[in-house]
């Protein structure tokens, strides 16, 4: 779960030209992720740990 959400919100911060995602595309699967019975909002703190991480090393 944590890893789908972290690839959803790097996809956001890093868009790839040839498949960017949308506002409207990132707020479903985003909504879709949390309506999960597997989520959980410590899933959502750390993967924000882990985009703060990357955009430090990019």
């Amino acid at each position: 779960m944590a890893h789908a959400i972290a690839e959803l919100k790097a996809r956001k911060y890093f868009p790839d030209p040839q498949d960017p995602l949308s506002v409207r595309s990132y707020n479903a699967q985003m909504k879709k992720l949390k309506a999960d019975p597997h989520y959980e909002k410590s899933a959502d703190t750390a993967t924000d740990v882990y985009l703060d991480y990357l955009k430090s090393i990019s």
